[in-house]
């Protein structure tokens, strides 16, 4: 099984090392050429989290459409457009980025057959958490 995230976020970074061990490939992370030495997500650089996540990255390739089993849309919203939408050949969509997926491409991978875990479910806990800080940032408080 090949598992492709479009970003090393802490949702993609997580998932990996939940698959660490699997008999999965290792999934794929894009991460922008600057960035890849300064990537801290549990401390040090791209290269020690790529070996450690077992991660094998790919700065600027074109993920979306990568032959894949799974894709993780987890950096920013509205990636999956009606203009990749029939290019994907991943069988399973797993939304980790707030609202990934554009309208029309959700039509387009519903006629597909592929599907899709929505971001309000796969990155629930996420938001949750945003949620709670949110909260404690705008009544003053440093704690909880």
């Amino acid at each position: 099984m090949v598992i492709v995230a479009d970003s090393i976020g802490d949702g993609a970074f997580q998932f990996s090392d939940t698959l660490e061990g699997s008999s999965t490939d290792a999934p794929v992370g894009d991460v922008p050429e600057p960035a890849f030495n300064q990537i801290e997500p549990g401390g040090g650089s791209g290269k020690e989290v790529e070996a450690e996540a077992g991660m094998l990255f790919q700065p600027g390739a074109d993920l979306l459409t990568m032959p894949c089993d799974i894709l993780i849309p987890a950096a920013t919203e509205n990636v999956i457009t009606s203009h990749n939408a029939a290019k994907i050949s991943a069988r399973i969509v797993c939304e980790g980025a707030n609202g990934p997926t554009t309208a029309f491409a959700d039509d387009i991978l519903g006629e597909k057959g592929v599907f899709i875990i929505p971001d309000i479910l796969a990155n629930a806990g996420g938001v949750t958490a945003s949620y709670f800080e949110w909260c404690r940032d705008i009544s003053g408080r440093k704690k909880w």
